[in-house]
């Protein structure tokens, strides 16, 4: 079976007929995308993945410490207000460089090691924290969560966590003071201003998940392939077709490009559409006799 990763059902425009006729008929009773990712690769159903140890296997794989325990501490713009400051801009949501790595990291990387804590960034816009395995952390909130929100919301610093709260403001301090967010404010950039913390953990225990190749553009999920043994490939753009038992991820795609691809994609075999928000629809030839059953509507994105 093909098993298409898409996104949230409600941002789907409206559904030609012939199109919503084939859906009306499929089986309407799988999982949700990330409860079935959680079964797939033995990740929890509830709380969040440690996206800092997957996608750092992308990122650095020739430093790959599978035993490590990684936190996330990504680039961020948070913009002041009234009410503290909201996050406008984070990890992969903000414009970076090479050139910007270079001038930021030497004073976070010798800030963090003055409380003995490895600061790196391999790729510009996902950077790193290396973890002793006893240290406790706040329950950081990853980026989607807290993006367009007042930040400070979403950062829950008890008395118990009282380091964390200090190493990120004294972050702030030495991030708003660098010179090369003059540079940037130059070139029209957001400034970098702040550190987000989230995605903490270890890698999970491996196993070999009933797949083929998975097609991604998502780091935390080609990371994810890699520590099982798939083969993981870039999507690119969207297949003319799509081969059997691979995984397409298609989360970051306009609904409305997807929505005219798909009637050539159902009638290859058998595919399973698992959205983020509704449960799967599983369609398969033997369905088209199924014409007691009404066409599925969505509602139009707005």
């Amino acid at each position: 079976m093909i098993r298409v990763l898409l996104p949230d059902a409600r941002r789907w425009p409206a559904l030609d007929a012939p199109l919503s006729r084939v859906l009306g008929k499929a089986d309407h009773d799988g999982p949700h995308a990330n409860p079935w990712l959680a079964e797939m690769f033995g990740l929890p159903a509830a709380g969040q993945w440690p996206s800092a140890a997957l996608t750092r296997l992308v990122d650095a794989p020739e430093a790959a410490e599978h035993n490590r325990r990684w936190l996330r501490a990504d680039p961020a713009w948070i913009k002041a207000d009234i009410n503290g400051g909201k996050l406008l801009a984070v990890g992969e949501t903000m414009p970076m460089s090479r050139e910007d790595v270079d001038a930021f990291l030497p004073v976070l990387a010798a800030f963090f090691q003055e409380a003995g804590i490895d600061f790196d960034a391999p790729n510009p816009q996902r950077w790193y924290l290396a973890l002793d395995s006893a240290a406790e952390l706040p329950e950081f909130h990853g980026p989607t969560e807290a993006l367009g929100d007042e930040a400070f919301e979403h950062l829950n610093f008890s008395t118990a966590h009282r380091r964390w709260k200090t190493l990120m403001s004294e972050a702030q301090i030495l991030l708003h003071q660098h010179p090369h967010n003059a540079v940037r404010a130059a070139r029209g950039l957001p400034p970098v201003n702040s550190l987000w913390f989230w995605g903490q953990g270890t890698l999970p225990p491996q196993r070999r998940p009933a797949l083929g190749n998975i097609h991604t553009r998502d780091a935390a999920l080609a990371g994810l392939g890699t520590h099982h043994g798939l083969n993981v490939l870039e999507l690119r753009e969207l297949p003319a077709q799509l081969e059997a038992d691979a995984l397409y991820d298609l989360r970051g795609i306009a609904p409305s490009d997807i929505a005219r691809r798909l009637p050539a994609w159902l009638g290859a075999a058998a595919i399973q559409m698992l959205f983020e928000d509704r449960a799967a629809i599983t369609v398969h030839r033997g369905q088209r006799h199924r014409i007691w059953r009404r066409p599925l509507q969505v509602r139009p994105s707005t």
